[in-house]
């Protein structure tokens, strides 16, 4: 497997492995959930940090060989971590002076799905986003960059999760895609019957192993279903406090994924 070597954040930002697995929390008490098992034929970093309105933010990174490269802008989400459906221009290029020179530029919104695919020679390459002039406000901002072809041991399936969430706290449950495709998750149950709703969130694990970095976010009542298109790779869903909450609450849901 090819990987990429090194490194370099142009401004501000920083890019870290995705490392997969599960993991929940409820404020400080840590809430374990059963791992998944994937076998990956690629190598993925985030790039991320926070972009200021009419800002842009780089990021350059080497590669030893020619190997398919996948760049998505995955998440942007406010200072309360509310995502955002704000677009931004995407950029792959070689780095220029302290930017970032286009090769392929994209104005997209952020998504699961991949938004630039090429294949590259060896050398170095970056990254960037730019403020179209639509940010009314900073925002945090990951970048992923998937080097090669993943590959998941489990195929498509159905994942139940079942936790519980304290007032104020968060949940959250990994799960690969073995393919493109979508993935739609089932609200099944929400106890007790004095709990209307919980914010569901869909995203991608955070580089810093804190929790889930959401891409698109729901409220989530009982028998509702969300569905958001994702490439090949490992995601996550987050429940969380949408504010109401009073009493220790107990949940199940399904992760149908491609």
């Amino acid at each position: 497997m090819t990987r990429l070597l090194s490194a370099s954040v142009r401004s501000f930002g920083c890019a870290c492995l995705i490392l997969v697995g599960a993991a929940g929390c409820n404020r400080s008490e840590e809430t374990p959930t059963t791992p998944t098992t994937t076998e990956t034929t690629s190598f993925t970093i985030v790039f991320s940090g926070t972009l200021t309105p009419g800002g842009s933010q780089s990021f350059a990174f080497t590669l030893a060989s020619g190997v398919p490269i996948r760049v998505s802008l995955g998440s942007l989400t406010n200072a309360s971590g509310t995502p955002l459906l704000t677009p931004l221009t995407l950029t792959f290029g070689r780095p220029a002076g302290t930017g970032c020179g286009a090769l392929h530029t994209v104005t997209t919104s952020p998504g699961l799905s991949t938004h630039i695919s090429v294949f590259t020679a060896a050398g170095t390459y970056c990254v960037a986003i730019t403020d179209t002039g639509q940010l009314s406000g900073s925002a945090d901002f990951g970048v992923r960059i998937t080097e090669g072809d993943f590959s998941s041991p489990s195929g498509a399936g159905t994942i139940t999760y079942a936790n519980i969430l304290l007032p104020g706290g968060f949940t959250s449950r990994t799960f690969d895609a073995s393919a493109a495709g979508t993935v739609t998750v089932f609200m099944d149950t929400i106890s007790p019957s004095s709990v209307a709703s919980l914010s569901l969130g869909i995203g991608f694990p955070r580089s810093d192993g804190g929790g889930c970095q959401l891409s698109q976010s729901f409220t989530a009542t009982r028998g509702s279903q969300f569905s958001l298109p994702v490439e090949a790779g490992t995601y996550c869903v987050k429940l969380s406090d949408p504010g109401t909450l009073t009493e220790l609450t107990q949940f199940s849901l399904r992760i149908q994924h491609p």
